[in-house]
């Protein structure tokens, strides 16, 4: 085991809390990205826009994207009128 001279503590003190705080931030940052794709959606639905690439469904009559390709749900002709 390495023992510390006593000179190093401030050193020490100093890398624990910038890898405490850098890893804080990156937490914090994977947490922003996945409540915005959340965010983004949930509104994507509303919105009639493709889920995954979030491109425009206005108008388009099939349950695919034409963009990515993935499954869409299109929405019922009340709240497709009212989305807008």
């Amino acid at each position: 085991m390495m023992t510390l001279a006593a000179g190093d503590d401030g050193l020490t003190l100093f890398v624990v809390t910038v890898l405490v705080l850098g890893a804080a931030f990156i937490a914090g940052l994977v947490f922003m990205v996945i409540d915005m794709r959340r965010h983004m959606k949930a509104t994507a639905v509303q919105d009639q826009r493709c889920p995954r690439c979030n491109y425009d469904l206005h108008g388009a009559p099939h349950e695919r994207c034409p963009e990515c390709g993935s499954v869409t749900t299109p929405l019922p002709p009340d709240r497709a009128k009212s989305a807008r």
